[in-house]
């Protein structure tokens, strides 16, 4: 979804008028925006964990609302999957006798989180440049010398709030700051709402009423915060485009990173930078644009390196008559020459994210038993929607909880010994199958006294039933023995990968991305 109208830029004049509190973006309905929070929240687990044991920086996430716009259920719910020993909620209330003793900075530094974990602030130093605002004559109690409280006072403190976020910046403290808007019409619905459901009695306050009066002394009050406080170093913008890139606002401008699709919907031209990326994707690097000001001003080339196994495997699964297909969003130039380098004669290229399933579903669709191989979030929707997901051991959390089987090596070949431990364990079967058929179909007739003379007494159909059941568990265990391309003992060399071109040191892996089998019965068996 595009949040870009929903960020307020350094320096910039919005009004509140201007935004739908009503709008839900992509999302038509509330299960639509219910995965996609929980695929979220997963991915916020893990970057947790990368948070905490790096211990160099600390994320502070601060939420103002009006009243009832849902401060305390949006914790609960887009914070629900992080671990509760790394992350500090702070509630601020009126401020205490104590409190009010020092500046209205005092008590939010003392709740500021350590490095490496996240601290959340249910309100915050804000109230002092809202309520306040709006109630001046809380500053009494405040304690403020006379020279403080003149005509700059609100100027003052939208000065000092943005010192102390720079400080905190600088200090290794990422600072994300979240208004939750919501209509006067909603806001009467949810009070309402407080008042008729028993459950939420406990909610409901006469304070919250009493304040509803001051609706638009709150609306400008915010509005002046905003245009104060969103600045280069605590922006209230920074929005990731999946398959393109990302987006931040600064107060240099707006800032575009990404690929040429992200260029090219931005309608951002490259000038003389054009001819240099072509020549850079022609090369086979994977090129991210750099954009500020309405135009291209440098790029970042990539390089893939393949796997020293990825084009034995290949070679393998299309011994096994397995169709491969690399289905990556990379250019097209890249793409196609780490394809070729691998094998691979089917490539589609600089494909969004959204469109993996769909490419997986299409394959499907005319018969086929689709198996996709990835390792990032974005291949989730796809490594479910395939009959077989593969994911990468090296790769993201929810990849590998997508996927139907893990790669813990990270190894492109153990995709072939997948398929040829399946097809190994469904031989068995089908050979303990027809040895429980077959000897049923003669010792009951036997049994049973129908080929009459030749009979089998009860204790010789005992140990005879015995005897069945030891000879399929022993089958059973000859699949140890079995011989599996795929399957490395440790310590033992790899398959010897084929000759390919060299290429330079890389940050990402280029492997198959979809395996497809054909005919149908082969790859049901790797099921």
């Amino acid at each position: 979804m595009d949040h870009a109208h929903f960020i307020v830029p350094p320096g910039a004049k919005i009004r509140l008028k201007d935004y739908d509190p009503g709008f839900t973006g992509v999302y038509q309905t509330e299960e639509e925006a219910s995965a996609k929070l929980r695929d979220d929240v997963k991915r916020l687990a893990k970057y947790q964990g990368v948070l905490y044991a790096q211990r160099t920086y600390s994320l502070l996430v601060i939420l103002q609302a009006l009243d009832t716009a849902g401060k305390d259920g949006t914790i609960r719910h887009v914070m629900s999957g992080v671990n509760p020993q790394g992350t500090q909620v702070h509630s601020f209330q009126v401020p205490s006798a104590e409190e009010l003793g020092h500046d209205f900075l005092w008590r939010s530094i003392k709740a500021l989180p350590e490095r490496g974990a996240i601290g959340i602030f249910n309100r915050s130093y804000y109230e002092e440049v809202l309520v306040v605002r709006v109630h001046p004559a809380i500053l009494d109690f405040q304690g403020l010398p006379p020279e403080a409280r003149g005509k700059h006072l609100w100027k003052h403190r939208f000065n000092e709030i943005n010192n102390f976020e720079e400080n905190l910046v600088s200090n290794g403290t990422v600072v994300l700051k979240f208004f939750l808007y919501l209509s006067k019409e909603e806001q009467k619905r949810r009070l309402l709402a407080r008042i008729d459901t028993p459950g939420k009695n406990w909610k409901f306050s006469v304070a919250d009423v009493k304040e509803r009066g001051y609706w638009g002394d709150y609306i400008k009050a915010f509005e002046e915060t905003f245009n104060h406080t969103s600045t280069e170093w605590a922006p209230t913008g920074f929005e990731s485009l999946d398959g393109m890139g990302a987006r931040a606002e600064t107060a240099g401008g707006t800032v575009f990173l990404g690929n040429r699709l992200l260029m090219d919907t931005q309608k951002l031209p490259l000038g003389n930078l054009d001819s240099e990326a072509t020549r850079l994707q022609g090369d086979g690097r994977t090129v991210v644009h750099v954009a500020q000001d309405a135009r291209v001003i440098g790029l970042i080339a990539i390089a893939d390196a393949v796997r020293p196994t990825s084009r034995a495997a290949v070679a393998k699964l299309r011994e096994l008559k397995i169709e491969v297909v690399m289905l990556t969003g990379d250019n097209a130039a890249t793409a196609k020459r780490i394809a070729a380098d691998l094998g691979i004669e089917s490539v589609i290229a600089d494909i969004l994210p959204a469109r993996k399933a769909e490419k997986v579903k299409e394959r499907q669709a005319r018969g086929k038993k689709v198996g996709m191989v990835g390792d990032g979030v974005n291949d989730a929707p796809a490594l479910t929607q395939a009959d077989v997901g593969f994911a990468i051991g090296a790769g993201t959390d929810v990849a590998m909880e997508s996927a139907d089987v893990v790669l813990m090596k990270s190894d492109p070949f153990d995709i072939v010994a997948a398929i040829e431990l399946s097809h190994a364990t469904l031989r068995k079967m089908h050979q303990n199958l027809w040895w429980a058929v077959g000897y049923n179909a003669i010792a009951f007739p036997l049994a049973a006294g129908v080929l009459y003379p030749f009979v089998l007494s009860p204790e010789v159909a005992a140990l005879s039933m015995s005897g069945s059941t030891l000879v399929v568990a022993m089958n059973a265990l000859m699949l140890k023995r079995t011989k599996l391309a795929g399957i490395r003992q440790p310590g033992k060399a790899a398959p010897p990968a084929v000759p390919s071109t060299p290429t330079p040191p890389t940050e990402q892996l280029a492997i198959p991305s979809v395996v497809q089998a054909n005919p149908p019965s082969e790859k049901k068996a790797a099921a």
